[in-house]
């Protein structure tokens, strides 16, 4: 008769994403600590991605989110639970309700199913006079032992995949410069972290100081840079000449196909300002620190270096080329 005790249950949400891809592979390097439960609202059989996290050991089982029966007969006997806000579009005109709706069945699940331990991955929003948000304050008052929250920098992949930067042969040149875009100008700082792997840090650590973390907010930021320090790290670790552009809404539009028509121009103007307001009026992210004082995370320097984009490869190569697939 075998008598030996299994590991605790830890469930990841969104196991296919880049944050839940990170604690995957956190938890399962840290050595059968836990076992994880990886969810998604993919037809498991039919996604190749599935095979190989159960081949690692990772069970992974479709569920929609806004179910909360169902999560509560998955979370049943879980000792934690990994929170993220679920993807909703932004031109949802009921966005922020959705959003909150679909962490507030998640975390409610997790009380009934008598989870111990919540780690919450929230975004930056309107703080109360605590300096919560309202997602995070929910989830908090709950009566779930072990409750913390993390706050995430802007994704050093996020310039990969969603604000590309300009590649130009200068007087018939062949070696190319890249130009970096972004709408802030020299001597704003944005806060930087690379999610691919600082996220499943963060949750490990967390895991294992529940008391330490208990219903404690944290940022995770790498290191605060400016356009130019961007521009000087990716020259330097890569060898390929760089330079760093303010750029304005209407050249984002043309550089990233949003000007063909109204339609697209509504949606380019709105991730545009999207993107410069959520550093220029940033409530979490004022002061350049960072709360999260453990295994020091990848800066700019060694997340180029480990990756080797060279930034011309597009984000599916990146993907293909690092395993993130």
């Amino acid at each position: 008769m075998n008598n030996k005790t299994q590991p605790p249950i830890f469930v990841v949400p969104q196991v296919f994403s880049k944050q839940g891809k990170s604690i995957v592979n956190a938890i399962l390097r840290d050595g059968g600590k836990y076992q994880i439960i990886g969810l998604t609202s993919r037809d498991v059989q039919k996604t190749a991605q599935a095979d190989l996290l159960e081949k690692r050991g990772v069970k992974v089982v479709q569920v929609d989110l806004s179910d909360k029966d169902k999560l509560v007969e998955i979370y049943k006997g879980a000792y934690g639970v990994f929170i993220v806000k679920p993807v909703i579009s932004p031109f949802d005109p009921e966005f922020k309700e959705k959003s909150f709706d679909l962490i507030k069945t998640q975390a409610d699940a997790c009380l009934e199913a008598n989870v111990q331990q919540v780690i919450f991955s929230a975004t930056d929003g309107e703080l109360d006079s605590n300096g919560k948000t309202r997602d995070q304050r929910y989830i908090e008052g709950l009566s779930i032992p072990f409750v913390t929250t993390f706050f995430l920098g802007f994704f050093y992949s996020n310039v990969i995949e969603f604000y590309r930067p300009k590649v130009e042969y200068i007087d018939d040149s062949q070696s190319p410069t890249i130009v970096f875009s972004q709408p802030f100008d020299d001597t704003t700082a944005v806060p930087y972290v690379d999610s691919y792997t600082a996220t499943g840090q963060v949750v490990s650590s967390i895991l294992a100081n529940p008391h330490q973390y208990n219903r404690h907010s944290l940022k995770v930021v790498s290191e605060y840079l400016t356009g130019p320090q961007f521009a000087e790290i990716f020259q330097q670790s890569t060898g390929i000449k760089s330079r760093y552009q303010t750029i304005d809404c209407q050249q984002y539009l043309i550089d990233n196909g949003f000007h063909a028509s109204p339609e697209y121009q509504f949606i380019g103007t709105a991730l545009y300002n999207t993107w410069l307001q959520s550093v220029i009026n940033t409530h979490r992210f004022k002061d350049q620190t960072n709360e999260y004082h453990c295994t020091p995370l990848l800066n700019l320097n060694q997340f180029l270096l480990s990756t080797k984009w060279n930034g011309i490869d597009s984000f599916d190569n990146f993907k293909l080329n690092n395993q993130y697939i």
